[in-house]
Formats: C-alpha cells, sequence, structure tokens
C-alpha cells in the first residue's frame, strides 16, 4: 500500500497529535510539511518532530499532499479551509468549520460544485471504547434506544457521539438547558500537571433535549471531564431490553434470565518520549471484549496510539479511502447536523 501522504496546516496542541500519528506509523503515513506562521514555530516544529516546515502556501503546493489537514484557530478554518480547496486541495479539516450555520451552506454550495473533495475530522465514535459500545448496542441487544444521559465531550462532538450511540440522525430539541459557573480543584490543562492544590473557575452544562421520534437526552458536562482523573466520564443509555451504565450491559435473554456484562479492556501502558509530558505516558488498548465476543482489536499494535489518536488514525485512512471514491465516514451532512444541534443549544442557553 502507497503511503496517505498529507500535509499538516498549523502547528497547535491539535496539531501536535497528526505529528505523533505520523511518526508512530511512517509504514502508513508520509507528513509532506508542516505550514506555520512565524520563525519561532518553525524552530519548535524542526527540533521536537524533525518534520519539514514551510511558511508559505506555495511550498504546500509544490510537494503535492494527497490532502491538507487545517488545523488552525477555529476563526480561519472556514477561510483557510476554502482557500486549499479554490486551489485544488483536497481537505481534512480538524474541527467544524464553523457554528455559523449560513457560513455552512455556502460552504456546502463550495463543495457540491468542485472537484475537490472536503470531511471534517470527527473522531469521538472512533475511540476504541465508543466504537465497541455501539457495536454492541447495534446489536439490538437492549432494543431501540430512547435515552441517553451523556457527560462525555461537548458541543458538536457531544452531539456526534450521542447520534451514534441513540441510532438517531436528526435534530435534538432543546426543552432546558443551563450552564452553571463554578470554582474546582485544578488538575491538568492541555500541557500541564498542577499540584499546589490551585483552584480554577470552570462550569457546568446542564440540558434536557428531546426528538421528534420520542428519544431524550440529557447532556450533563463539565470540560474538567475531558483531563481530570477525579472527574471521570459518564454515560448511561437505555433501552425496550437493558441499559448500558459506564461500558457495563445491563439486560435480559430470551429466557428472560438477567446478564449484568461488563466489556473487558485489556491494555498496556507504554512510556514515550514527547515534548508534551502528558502525553509521555499511554494506555494502548489492545482488544475489548464483551462476554465470550471480541469487539475491538487494535489494528496498530506495533504503534505507541492512546484512544484519541487512534481514531484520528482511522480518520485519515478514511480520508484517503474518501478521496480514492469511498464514502466518507463523517459526510457534511452529519457535520452539518452536529452544528445545527449545537448552534439550538447556544440559542437555548442564551449565547
Amino acid at each position: 500500500m502507497e503511503k496517505i501522504r498529507f500535509a499538516v496546516i498549523g502547528s497547535g496542541w491539535r496539531s501536535l497529535f497528526y505529528l505523533r500519528i505520523a511518526k508512530a506509523l511512517p509504514e502508513i503515513f508520509e507528513i509532506t510539511c508542516v505550514k506555520v506562521r512565524n520563525e519561532e514555530k518553525k524552530r519548535f516544529i524542526e527540533k521536537n518532530y524533525g518534520y519539514k516546515v514551510v511558511m508559505s502556501d506555495e511550498e504546500v503546493f509544490e510537494l503535492n499532499p494527497d490532502f491538507c489537514v487545517i488545523a488552525v484557530y477555529k476563526k480561519d478554518l472556514a477561510s483557510v479551509s476554502r482557500f486549499y480547496l479554490e486551489h485544488g486541495m483536497d481537505v481534512l479539516s480538524e474541527t467544524p468549520l464553523s457554528l455559523d450555520l449560513e457560513e455552512l451552506e455556502k460552504f456546502k454550495l463550495l463543495i457540491d460544485g468542485g472537484r475537490c473533495k472536503f470531511m471534517t475530522a470527527e473522531q469521538y465514535y472512533l475511540y476504541p471504547k465508543f466504537s465497541a459500545l455501539i457495536k454492541i448496542l447495534e446489536s439490538g441487544i437492549i432494543g431501540r434506544r430512547s435515552y441517553l444521559r451523556i457527560g462525555v465531550c461537548h458541543e458538536y462532538h457531544g452531539f456526534s457521539l450521542s447520534r451514534c450511540i441513540l441510532g438517531y440522525n436528526g435534530i435534538f430539541n432543546p426543552i432546558f438547558a443551563r450552564r452553571q459557573e463554578y470554582e474546582l480543584r485544578q488538575t491538568f490543562s492541555r500541557y500541564e500537571r498542577f499540584n499546589d492544590l490551585s483552584m480554577k473557575e470552570s462550569n457546568r452544562e446542564i440540558a434536557y433535549f428531546e426528538t421528534r421520534d420520542g428519544r431524550v437526552l440529557l447532556e450533563d458536562f463539565t470540560p474538567e471531564s475531558y483531563r481530570s482523573p477525579i472527574r471521570p466520564i459518564s454515560l448511561y443509555v437505555e433501552g425496550e431490553k437493558g441499559c448500558c451504565k459506564d461500558f457495563t450491559f445491563y439486560y435480559l435473554d430470551e429466557k428472560n434470565e438477567t446478564h449484568v456484562v461488563p466489556l473487558k479492556i485489556e491494555s498496556h501502558m507504554v512510556k514515550r518520549n514527547d515534548i508534551n509530558p502528558l502525553q509521555n505516558e499511554v494506555e494502548v488498548i489492545d482488544r475489548i471484549y464483551f462476554e465470550d465476543e471480541c469487539v475491538f482489536e487494535n489494528k496498530f499494535l506495533q504503534a505507541i496510539l492512546s484512544e484519541d489518536e487512534y481514531a484520528i488514525t482511522n480518520v485519515l485512512i478514511n480520508m484517503k479511502e474518501f478521496i480514492d471514491g469511498a464514502m466518507p465516514s463523517y459526510p457534511f451532512y452529519n457535520s452539518y447536523m452536529d452544528v445545527k444541534n449545537t448552534s439550538l443549544l447556544y440559542k437555548k442557553l442564551g449565547f
């Protein structure tokens, strides 16, 4: 198989995921270049990751990557993605282009009318634990899913994952939403661990949604859940024949006997060297079992990949398959729906 060659536009926290993935899987990926805005960023990438760094769009074009990963500031995502598409490049946007629906609709016209491919790199449903969970739910073991309480991720990420868990692809109508500000113990940021028992300002967002076909979504989320070891993620999904709470299934079989079955996760911890100290110890998930069935098996066991990196690896492969004629793993319609649901939530919150 030929290597998947891509350029990374941007040098922030999210862009570094792509650099680590290519470093971990050099037989699959080749980064043609990383485009940055200044000499300081150029020196940082060259010193810590060793990739070719450029500072002009012309140099990106000359290297002819299969596609460009756009990982710039959110406010610039749409304009930078548009620029590369208009110059004949296929584009993988690191997050949805905008929370403005009108801007998204205009962008869709550009995609539909152009010859280049575009996809958003939504990845939560591809995490090993979530992909295993969704696979089991789709088997029908708890029946039609009608209720979900989730505190895993927020905004479009939260709606994307909620759609997959509930098996629903429409509008979540917000009935109630409130965001409460409060203080809590600071543990981790994106780059450091806090050991001084300091406090920080944060918030909790609680929102209740209903769908046209009678499903209910309850969001109970704090941003600290992304990284805090003292605020683990939480989810509960209920169906006609049972439920799943935090990766443990409760269900009735055909003989009306009760089963309580947790996912059995086989993993190992690995140390690596990265400029971000919080990325230096990684839990690599090997396999996940439900009862006697393997519902997830790591396809890249030779590599050191976190759950996030494993999911993004699959997005990168899916992007190349999309360019070559396959269906996108995350169609533009899905991105539009997740942004629309986010927009409805923000309106309910009064933002």
